[in-house]
Parts: C-alpha cells; structure tokens; sequence
C-alpha cells in the first residue's frame, strides 16, 4: 500500500494518498503493524517536496502515532517525525507539522518532547499555538467530560 503511494510522481496526489493511509492506520488495533507502517509513511513523507503537502501528512501521521499504545515504538516514530518536520524548508508549514508532533507526544504523555517542541517554534503566536494544543490535551487527559462532542463520537467509533 505504502510501496504504491511512492510510485506516484505528483506530490499533491501522493500526499493525498498517503494522509489517508495514515489516518487508516491510526484506526489500526494493531500497535506492532501499525508501527511498522507508520515508519514507512514517515520514510514515503520524505520523498515529498512540497512542503505544505509534507506538513499535511507529517499531520495525520502524527496524529496516528498519538493514537499507539505502545510509549517506547511512538517516541521513535515521533524523533523520526520530528526528523523529517525540521527538513521543511517553509517556516509556517514546518511549524503547523511541529504543532501536530507536539500535541502527539502530549497524547502519549510524553511532556518533555511536546514542551521541547513547543520551544521550537520560533514566534510567539506559534508557541502560543503550540502550548494551547498540549494543555488541552492534558485538561482532557485529567477531566474526559471536556472533550468535545465530535472527538468522543470518533473515539467510540473507532473502539
């Protein structure tokens, strides 16, 4: 699946394609594949040029490694991601992917990493951003009865 998506030439297709590989494997219960494919997705995200394209996939595999349940596979995944995020050459699509990274190490409770990545960010806007989306992960780790309403729904649907 992963191998097909890197045959393809043009990278607004490519991204496309591989966005929504990685939000079906966030949906995965099956943390061992899961890793496995997302290091793929994370090496396929490199071939991509366009950094506004690299940013959107660098995203949803974010978001799918925030969703493994194993701290010590994700914490690889994330380095490798962050990796990647860094070779964006664009400041503010380096950063929204650097955001996404961060509020996945903070869904892993992995703090260090998301306050590190926060203090990346150049602007303070972007912080700002960056610390917002950590926070909210940890009021919502701390009390579940903030979560909003479509986030819960795509939980139980995915359980």
């Amino acid at each position: 699946m992963i191998a097909s998506a890197n045959l393809i030439q043009n990278s607004y297709s490519k991204a496309s394609v591989l966005t929504a590989i990685a939000q079906a494997i966030g949906k995965l219960n099956q943390p061992e594949k899961a890793a496995i494919l997302l290091d793929k997705a994370i090496a396929s995200a490199n071939l991509i040029q366009d950094s506004n394209f690299k940013a959107n996939v660098l995203s949803a595999i974010a978001q799918a490694i925030g969703k493994l349940n194993q701290p010590e596979k994700a914490a690889v995944l994330l380095d490798k991601a962050i990796a990647s995020a860094n070779l964006i050459q664009d400041s503010s699509n380096k950063h929204r992917a650097l955001r996404a990274i961060a509020e996945a190490a903070a869904n892993l409770k992995n703090w260090g990493q998301a306050l590190q990545l926060a203090q990346q960010c150049p602007s303070d806007d972007c912080k700002v951003e960056s610390l917002a989306k950590v926070l909210t992960v940890h009021a919502e780790q701390q009390h579940p009865e903030l979560k909003e309403e479509e986030e819960m729904s795509n939980e139980e649907a995915e359980e």
